[in-house]
């Protein structure tokens, strides 16, 4: 799991944050590269519902 924190607020309790997955420092130290993601589907959009019940069925999730 990645580091996480809560950062205070005047507007509220407080916000969560937690330290990206998908970025990376270069060898010089200050720049970042990022790190190639996809969604659950590859489509390159966030899935529906359909997406996702088309990857349980096929990876057999449900099935008795």
């Amino acid at each position: 799991m990645a580091e996480t924190r809560l950062f205070p607020s005047e507007r509220c309790a407080g916000f969560f944050g937690t330290k990206r997955f998908d970025r990376r420092k270069n060898a010089d130290g200050r720049s970042v590269k990022s790190i190639h993601a996809t969604t659950v589907n590859g489509n390159g959009v966030n899935p529906g519902m359909e997406d996702i019940l088309a990857v349980a069925e096929q990876t057999g999730i449900g099935k008795a």
